[in-house]
């Protein structure tokens, strides 16, 4: 960080931000202390109050009592009156990963602005700064994530990162056959072969369907089953319709498509 400019108070600042953050996911909230998990009437309690303070002091805040409260209550404005209300125990874990979240997302965010004014050229403001400057491209793809527990948020990511990889070979090939088509070797055109993407067949049974172009060009052998995030969008209009339906139909419909 020294080499990037930052001063001895803002690398602080970053140490002191990280270990807040950290200190913020070991909290733990008292069950117990809930006289309804649901609809709460007054507020619950923190198991390791300690935490509190010590996550207070890295934030700079004048009182942990303060942070206290806004974990475990929520607040409604009203006439410019202000009006707290007892947090179940989801919700007061909801504010506190919230907190966590927005609070790294507000660094990242200020860091990547702060690196970025860093190291920018002195002469970016001057007029031929565009006629000589060079431009460097990356593109970073993460690979494939599996967890102990994978959810719903996690098999989209892992989705559209094997989208991203598809589309990246698909452009690199088609300028391989512009290049050759260029320099007059149309005839060797055929002989390139796409790679064999086995993970092609796992993003079929998520997202094909019949006559959207989202596969025009791609010849099968035998016609794929109609997608599992297919299946869903049309039960969810179904349901904005005003029809009834079941996780088991959508469940019983992939299993039809996709029976060998």
């Amino acid at each position: 960080m020294n080499d990037l400019k930052f001063s001895a108070e803002q690398q602080d600042a970053i140490w002191r931000m990280l270990a807040a953050i950290l200190h913020l996911g070991e909290l733990d909230f008292d069950k117990m202390s809930f006289d309804d998990l649901i609809a709460p009437t007054k507020p619950g309690k923190i198991k390791n109050e300690e935490k509190v303070e010590v996550i207070a002091e890295l934030l700079g805040m004048k009182s942990p009592e303060a942070l206290k409260k806004i974990l475990l209550q929520s607040v409604t404005l009203v006439n410019k009156e202000e009006f707290w209300k007892p947090n179940s125990l989801k919700k007061c874990n909801d504010n506190k990963d919230a907190l966590a979240k927005q609070a790294y997302n507000n660094m990242f965010n200020w860091l990547v602005k702060r690196m970025n004014v860093t190291i920018q050229p002195a002469e970016i403001n001057e007029d031929s700064f565009a006629d000589k400057s060079k431009t460097v491209g990356l593109l970073d793809i993460f690979g494939f994530e599996n967890f102990k527990s994978n959810n719903f948020e996690q098999l989209c990511i892992n989705y559209v990162n094997e989208k991203l990889h598809k589309l990246y070979i698909a452009a690199i090939f088609e300028a391989e056959k512009m290049e050759l088509m260029q320099e007059g070797l149309t005839d060797k055109i055929d002989s390139i072969q796409y790679p064999d993407l086995k993970v092609m067949e796992v993003i079929k049974m998520l997202d094909y369907k019949q006559g959207s172009g989202r596969y025009s060009g791609v010849k099968f052998a035998n016609p794929p089953g109609t997608g599992l995030f297919t299946l869903i969008d049309d039960a969810c209009t179904q349901v904005i319709q005003g029809r009834q339906i079941k996780y088991e139909d959508v469940s019983d419909s992939f299993t039809r498509e996709h029976k060998k």
